[in-house]
């Protein structure tokens, strides 16, 4: 039955390697998932930023933001005094986020409305991508795409997952990946923007997004990112002065930077952060994150360059940028790595096979 059903599984870019490479290909997957494991053993990493305790962290800061917003307060008065009451730094715009997604939040009636406007989001996320990979690639592949997204997307349904702009915006990048490889351009493009316009560090994928504009010769869209990009810079230059003019004589900064060298621990945290992942021990995304990976460099054809091209980013960026509790940046590029496991069976497959051949022996010419 399952090799019936692998039978059915379109080939992969492996099909096409000699065995030299297979064993490569298959002795770095190794390497990653030994080395990530001894990583899991030992990383401990701070989780503060991301639990909603009484009185501290940032679900229970911005969750009293948007109540007091709701209550008529201007967002960067709320802000401020909620970060200075959770002893934040404020003294830098980058430790202030973007006003879109409290304000969004605060014009809905109650907490219950935006985790049903993000749980919708999820499911449109889901249904394009199963759409996706049913017309584009094979409908059993469709199939094989649905659980690895819900185990993502199910990082939506913890309470408070809503006032996360990084889970929102990676959500939005998803519904924009999914659009743009069913060719629903305009959709793409819409939702990139939004996911930027929610979270500056949605910055990698809208670079992505304008290389394959390039590389499509889509003037058009390349235009459209201009104005888009125009648009955001004059919109965080604005919130940059108003965060300049909310400061304090007594607010604080912090002493560190964001550049960090974190290196493959703080990559694999930012791994973990991975919907039903976060809940299991680390050692788990050390398996799931190089064989998703895998997948991801398996997947055959152009469709899957924007996804490698944005997981790739992201991986490149978190090795060096990053705070230790920063690991809810996970959120940007998990949705779209997780697209990489439907394709593994088969990839696995292909590199056995790969193993197996060997080449014909060179002939000799025969002596005169």
């Amino acid at each position: 039955m399952a090799l019936a059903l692998l039978a059915q599984l379109p080939p992969t870019r492996f099909a096409r390697l000699g065995r030299a490479p297979a064993l490569v290909v298959l002795l770095l997957t190794l390497l990653a998932i030994g080395l990530l494991t001894t990583f899991a053993v030992t990383y401990r990493g701070p989780i503060d930023a991301i639990v909603s305790t009484p009185g501290n962290g940032d679900l229970a800061t911005y969750s009293q933001v948007v109540d007091d917003m709701r209550k008529g307060e201007p967002y960067y008065a709320a802000a401020h005094k909620e970060l200075v009451a959770g002893h934040y730094g404020t003294r830098s715009v980058f430790n202030w986020r973007l006003p879109t997604l409290s304000w969004a939040w605060s014009k809905l009636p109650n907490a219950i409305w935006a985790k049903a406007a993000l749980l919708t989001m999820a499911v449109i996320a889901l249904m394009l991508v199963f759409t996706w990979f049913t017309s584009g690639v094979s409908p059993l592949m469709g199939l094989l795409a649905v659980p690895p997204v819900v185990f993502n997307l199910a990082g939506c349904l913890p309470t408070g997952a809503e006032l996360l702009a990084d889970v929102v915006a990676g959500v939005f990048i998803l519904v924009s990946v999914a659009a743009y490889g069913l060719r629903a351009r305009p959709i793409g493009f819409l939702t990139a923007v939004l996911a930027l316009f929610i979270k500056e560090l949605s910055a990698p994928y809208i670079v992505v997004c304008i290389i394959q504009a390039w590389r499509g010769r889509r003037y058009g869209e390349l235009a459209a990112w201009l104005v888009a990009l125009g648009a955001f810079s004059a919109f965080f230059l604005w919130h940059a002065r108003m965060v300049e003019a909310h400061i304090a004589p007594g607010d604080i900064a912090y002493r560190e930077g964001w550049l960090q060298f974190g290196g493959l621990p703080f990559v694999l945290a930012t791994a973990g952060f991975n919907g039903v992942l976060l809940a299991a021990p680390l050692w788990i995304t050390a398996i799931v994150a190089p064989l998703s990976i895998l997948g991801l460099a398996a997947w055959d054809g152009p469709a899957g360059d924007r996804v490698r091209l944005t997981v790739g980013a992201y991986l490149v960026l978190f090795l060096f940028v990053g705070k230790a509790f920063d690991v809810y940046w996970g959120a940007f590029y998990t949705p779209l790595m997780m697209l990489g496991l439907p394709f593994v069976p088969r990839a696995l497959t292909d590199l056995a096979i790969a193993l197996r051949h060997r080449s014909p022996a060179p002939t000799v010419p025969a002596s005169p």
